[in-house]
């Protein structure tokens, strides 16, 4: 008895639906793939943000004022990060790579803050200046946030930055040295790991591109400019949702201290009708990252209560 194969078309249907059935699984997969991947970037950059907005809130050099690549007094005491020889003063800024070309200093005598200008700088932040000084605030300009702080121990051996493939723009240590580019090696780029032969036992501030185009920016309102009726305070930076401590006196003639958040109006409500306003300070930093995933930019934030500055 003769027995019916299959007919071409229905060989070349089954195959056509094999090769589809292929190609969905195997474009599941690399979408699966490169939501995973992007995940994880997202997880590692959170990560990263919340790490550097928590070691920026935790620290007394915190500069007042942080606006675009705008920094503006940025304190430096004796004994934490200011460092003295008896001839001369030598610190780190708390942020980098700088211009230069931006720097303003002053010292406090005691009594009033005297201007004075630097014997040495460099773009990763590393200042001296002549004369033994006990306070000193700075104020300078940063080459925007697409560099990215890392900050290691130096043991002599590897360190593994945060991110892979990195170019490093400069490094200083905490104690205000500058470290030569030609001092660092990278060992192995696909891990980020890198070697620095100078510097050794010393904390170090790497500044550092990533190929994946991340931004970590950090951002404290100016809110020594303001306007103000009744008991509302109205604010001419952008200051929304960040908190603040308003020194003021009452038409009572009380003087009263509040601590208020700023609404998305930009304005702050106090307790009671101002008379004058003594000052205000801020109380918070605000933390932003944005990044590259895929054909689009994601952006978080965060904002945290900040150490006062002694």
């Amino acid at each position: 008895m003769y027995k019916k194969g299959f007919t071409l078309i229905e060989v070349i249907v089954v195959l056509g639906i094999i090769m589809i059935v292929g190609l969905m699984m195997a474009y599941s997969y690399t979408n699966s793939l490169k939501l995973s991947k992007d995940l994880y970037l997202k997880e590692q950059t959170k990560l990263s943000l919340i790490e550097y907005i928590n070691y920026c809130a935790d620290n007394n050099m915190l500069p007042e004022v942080i606006e675009g690549d705008q920094i503006y007094k940025e304190l430096h005491i004796d004994g934490k990060n200011l460092y003295n020889d008896g001839i001369t003063t030598k610190f780190t800024t708390f942020f980098g790579p700088i211009d230069i070309n931006t720097i303003d200093i002053y010292s406090y005598n005691g009594v009033n803050w005297v201007p004075i200008v630097f014997s040495s700088a460099t773009e990763s932040g590393a200042i001296i200046v002549q004369g033994v000084h006990t306070k000193i605030s700075i104020s300078y300009k940063v080459f925007g946030w697409d560099y990215i702080k890392d900050r290691r121990y130096n043991y002599g051996t590897t360190m593994i930055l945060s991110y892979v493939r990195p170019t490093i723009a400069s490094a200083v240590t905490d104690d205000g040295v500058d470290v030569p580019l030609s001092n660092i090696n990278i060992f192995n780029a696909e891990e980020g790991r890198i070697v620095i032969s100078s510097s050794v036992n010393k904390w170090i501030n790497i500044y550092y591109k990533s190929p994946r185009d991340i931004i970590f920016q950090i951002y404290r309102p100016n809110v020594e400019n303001y306007s103000f009726s009744g008991n509302i305070i109205t604010f001419n930076s952008p200051a929304m949702n960040h908190y603040i401590l308003v020194n003021y006196r009452t038409i009572s003639n009380i003087n009263r201290r509040d601590i208020v958040k700023i609404s998305s109006l930009n304005q702050a409500m106090v307790s009671d009708t101002i008379s004058v306003i003594n000052n205000i300070q801020c109380l918070t930093i605000e933390g932003i990252a944005d990044w590259e995933s895929g054909k689009y930019r994601k952006k978080i934030g965060y904002i945290m209560m900040v150490r006062q500055n002694d």
